[in-house]
């Protein structure tokens, strides 16, 4: 497994798919962070597709060129509110809790792009790119969001306080 590394006072992993911030960090327990959807800067997810297709965006994300669809996608007015969590590893997820028409969009979204990615973008740019290998119809998506790259190869993960404009 993973070992994580502790160093001035932030919390990282060397793998690019567990990603924690020392903020957020507390161990194998729910974690208190909460933003409501009207709070929150401008979160979009989006759902990507084949090249080709029409109606997409071509964005690039780390090594992957995405064509990322326009014509579907959630906004904030499709969240209630976001927490922070801790995945089965210890990591440091934002779990987004959908309002009805959030559900749908993205049971939608989900279903019809199956086996592509979807995509997390804050204030317009992709913080998430995770892999559709399953079905989400309860409006519950939990997400590993990258805010910070450092040149050596750190990497370190959004919480709640770095998501939502006022608390």
């Amino acid at each position: 497994g993973l070992v994580p590394f502790f160093l001035f006072g932030g919390t990282f992993f060397k793998n690019k798919s567990e990603i924690f911030s020392e903020r957020s960090f507390l161990g194998n327990r729910q974690l208190v962070g909460k933003c409501q959807g009207e709070k929150l800067k401008s979160i979009e997810i989006r759902f990507s597709q084949h090249q080709g297709q029409s109606n997409s965006t071509k964005m690039k994300y780390e090594d992957q060129t995405l064509f990322v669809r326009n014509d579907l996608f959630l906004g904030n007015s499709d969240i209630d509110f976001i927490e922070d969590v801790v995945d089965i590893y210890g990591g440091p997820k934002i779990k987004f809790h959908l309002n009805s028409q959030g559900t749908v969009k993205l049971s939608r979204g989900m279903k019809e792009s199956y086996g592509r990615n979807v995509v997390v973008l804050v204030d317009g740019s992709i913080h998430a790119a995770p892999h559709i290998n399953g079905q989400i119809n309860d409006g519950k998506m939990q997400v590993r969001l990258v805010k910070e790259i450092s040149k050596n190869g750190q990497i370190f993960g959004f919480s709640t306080s770095d998501l939502c404009t006022s608390q």
